[in-house]
């Protein structure tokens, strides 16, 4: 969520269009990819992999890409917010990600997979809100939404596709 600011700050406003990708990729897997594992009765990707390619190396394969893969997702996902807190508080970034990993790691396991549910929920509202006051006051604080729109024509960012 750091970067798409700065997505559409720097290529406009045609970043929007990757939302009809995200649609599509929502609707697939609800009405093709969920009901087909569902009628196998299949826990994972990954075992699939095994009975579809009929070895356990490849299921053993695709695990260890899946969790490296989550590894360097990880350490992205936790150090991109540090780099914002750091910037706004006298923490150093060591610290605000021993404290957020800690946080996180500790609801994790007290938790288990309903705090992890429940936080995610409570962070959509957050979030949700968040972005909604800071429209509602940067249109303010702007002269409304005519100007709002008037200065991106200006700079070019109303151009969904160029």
């Amino acid at each position: 969520m750091n970067s798409n600011p700065a997505e559409v700050y720097a290529h406009g406003s045609q970043w929007f269009a990757t939302t009809f990708g995200v649609a599509l990729g929502i609707f697939s897997a609800m009405l093709i990819f969920v009901p087909f594992f569902h009628k196998l009765q299949l826990g994972s990707i990954f075992e699939y992999f095994e009975m579809r390619y009929g070895t356990k190396s490849v299921r053993i394969l695709g695990s260890v890409i899946f969790i490296l893969q989550q590894v360097l997702y990880m350490t992205v996902a936790l150090y991109a917010p540090v780099i914002a807190v750091a910037s706004v508080t006298p923490f150093p970034e060591w610290t605000a990600i021993l404290v957020a990993g800690g946080i996180c790691t500790i609801y994790t396991t007290i938790g288990g997979l309903k705090g992890v549910v429940w936080t995610d929920a409570l962070q959509v509202v957050f979030m949700l809100a968040g972005l909604l006051l800071i429209d509602i006051y940067g249109t303010i604080s702007v002269g409304g939404p005519n100007k709002v729109w008037d200065i991106a024509s200006q700079y070019q960012r109303d151009q969904m596709f160029k």
